[in-house]
């Protein structure tokens, strides 16, 4: 019997490591098609731009200009994300403020966030000790979350941000809540929002949050999902905060 059970469970590790070397080349072949995907659609990037420059007056051609450099900058944005599962970045990290931080975040959000006509509500708290993170990370963190907040709201709605400093451990978290005003999440991907390839949206790659979720997990953090209804989500993205900072 236990020489039974022993075969079993060697089995099942022998099957185990299988998969894990199966899916660990998966990850290479993934990695080095994205990257010679990348080469040429920034090279398509380049020529578009000279064309834009050489021909500022044909007819149509500065709308199709456009409509082009929107599809190149849909695959780049697909081809990272894979890359990002494929290859998580390893972190850099640094003491960070958060209010600067959101800050840089938003000033790239604000040319899609005129686009609906939407107001950002600000509530930062008086001040919010440092953490320490990959700043470049984080921002895409919290791009993700405002594109997603962007797309909920409907045109001329509100999202607000939040910034607390909030006691879950002993040197509390800085916590960064984002709200929308828009439908609330289906009840049939709450459950499984941070699972890779889950979407709620025609053209999604269903990888953004799950990207999100591991960058904040690779920083000691969580992102959740605190409320769904339908006036709006609120996302949660909880940060171990520096000690003595």
């Amino acid at each position: 019997m236990e020489l039974s059970r022993a075969r079993a469970e060697l089995d099942r590790i022998r099957v185990h490591l299988e998969d894990r070397e199966r899916l660990t080349a998966l990850g290479r072949l993934t990695a080095t098609i994205a990257h010679e995907v990348r080469n040429p659609l920034t090279a398509m990037k380049m020529w578009l731009h000279m064309i834009r420059v050489a021909r500022p007056d044909a007819a149509g051609l500065d709308h199709k200009c456009t409509m082009l450099s929107q599809e190149i900058c849909r695959l780049e944005r697909l081809v990272g994300e894979v890359l990002e599962v494929a290859r998580p970045a390893s972190l850099q990290r640094a003491p960070l403020q958060m209010p600067r931080l959101l800050d840089r975040t938003l000033d790239l959000m604000a040319p899609r966030m005129r686009e609906k006509e939407l107001r950002v509500c600000r509530r930062d708290a008086v001040t919010l000790p440092a953490v320490h993170g990959d700043s470049a990370q984080l921002v895409q963190v919290f791009l993700n979350l405002l594109d997603n907040a962007r797309e909920a709201t409907p045109r001329g709605g509100e999202i607000s941000i939040q910034e607390s400093l909030e006691q879950a451990s002993e040197h509390g978290e800085v916590v960064v809540r984002v709200r929308d005003t828009g439908p609330g999440m289906p009840e049939r991907v709450r459950g499984r929002l941070f699972e890779p390839f889950v979407t709620t949206k025609a053209d999604g790659t269903g990888l953004g949050l799950y990207i999100a979720a591991g960058i904040t997990a690779r920083h000691g953090g969580r992102l959740e999902l605190e409320r769904s209804t339908d006036g709006g989500c609120v996302f949660a993205v909880s940060l171990p905060a520096m000690a003595g900072a």
